[in-house]
């Protein structure tokens, strides 16, 4: 294996040292393009790359756990390969950036929807599918982030292929919360990605706290693999109800105007 430092990224990629510096480093760095940031995490993890200070201390052999270097693959369930999802692929630039930042490399990403269906779960061959996901290396991945819905049956058999299984997923309540609220709405959208506050009507949203649901899937995943907890963690993140021109106050719900 060998580890390539930012120079060779962006010299494969063809852009500048600064523009992959900016999106390894900052999930919400806007890119000239959505194709150019996927090349870029492609090349880094095709090369295993990672952080200077993690390469430094695998060189030298470093095995304590606090400072071990862990292979970490990713399962996106909610789209597959050639599809996008908004909020979660904000939430997998996260993620990516956060598994940089911690000096851990990412091996794989893999998109498997079928996962997140329970009833095709139930027909399909499962362990086949699983087993396509197999790397072709030598070098076996330590954990893995699930971000999406996943049928408990898959969930078993991968756990039993991983050190440790974190998964990240939505579950929105929000909405209950702030029901007595006198709001008339036109429309409320959920996960506030970006593009919520760039349309017109501004979008009223709900907002999912994705970077800490990405740091705190790492920060888990971490701290199992380094036997800091061996017991199942669930932890829920408070969303916030983001108030903007889609939605109105009760006393203004006189202007007949309406956004559908």
């Amino acid at each position: 294996m060998r580890f390539l430092s930012i120079k060779k990224i962006a010299k494969e990629a063809g852009v500048s040292t600064a523009t992959v510096s900016r999106v390894l480093n900052n999930p919400g760095y806007k890119c000239s393009s959505e194709e150019l940031r996927e090349r870029i995490w492609k090349i880094a993890r095709e090369l295993n790359y990672m952080p200077n200070e993690a390469a430094r201390n695998l060189k030298k052999g470093i095995t304590d756990t606090s400072q071990k270097v862990w292979y970490l693959d990713v399962l996106m369930t909610r789209t597959g390969n050639l599809e996008t999802d908004p909020f979660f692929s904000e939430l997998l630039r996260v993620i990516e950036s956060e598994i940089h930042r911690q000096g851990c490399i990412l091996m794989h990403i893999f998109h498997q929807p079928l996962f997140s269906n329970d009833r095709k779960c139930r027909t399909e061959n499962i362990d086949k599918v699983i087993a396509q996901m197999e790397p072709d290396g030598d070098i076996r991945s330590d954990g893995l982030i699930i971000i999406g819905k996943c049928n408990d049956n898959v969930l078993k058999k991968l756990s039993a292929k991983y050190r440790s299984i974190v998964s990240v997923n939505r579950n929105l309540k929000c909405l209950n919360k702030y029901k007595n609220r006198y709001y008339v709405p036109s429309i409320i959208s959920s996960d506030d990605i970006e593009e919520a506050q760039y349309t017109k009507p501004m979008l009223t949203t709900v907002r999912l706290p994705k970077e800490e649901m990405g740091k705190f899937a790492l920060y888990l995943l971490i701290d199992r693999l380094g036997g800091g907890h061996k017991g199942i963690v669930r932890t829920e993140l408070e969303g916030k109800l983001m108030i903007r021109e889609s939605c109105t106050l009760v006393e203004n719900a006189n202007r007949m105007e309406y956004y559908i």
